[in-house]
């Protein structure tokens, strides 16, 4: 698990899924069921917490397997994801 940079949101990885958890209330949300998982950092949150960067293992990139990089924006607090 990661806390975003601003203290506000925790990504957790679970296998192949990434949920983001809110360390107040415990609620979870689903950000993606298709984590590139075998990566050892395939997730990384920008410095001010705004961003979610990860490795999706689905579609891959290329044909040489490579995952593309999605970039999740965070909503801001009290706006629901």
């Amino acid at each position: 698990f990661r806390f975003s940079g601003d203290g506000a949101h925790l990504a957790v990885m679970q296998g192949s899924e990434l949920d983001l958890v809110d360390p107040d209330s415990g609620a979870l949300t689903a950000v993606t069921t298709h984590l590139a998982s075998r990566h050892s950092a395939p997730y990384a949150w920008s410095p001010d917490g705004g961003t979610l960067a990860y490795a999706d293992a689905e579609p891959v990139a290329n044909a040489f397997g490579v995952p593309a990089l999605v970039v999740f924006q965070i909503p801001p607090c009290g706006v629901p994801m």
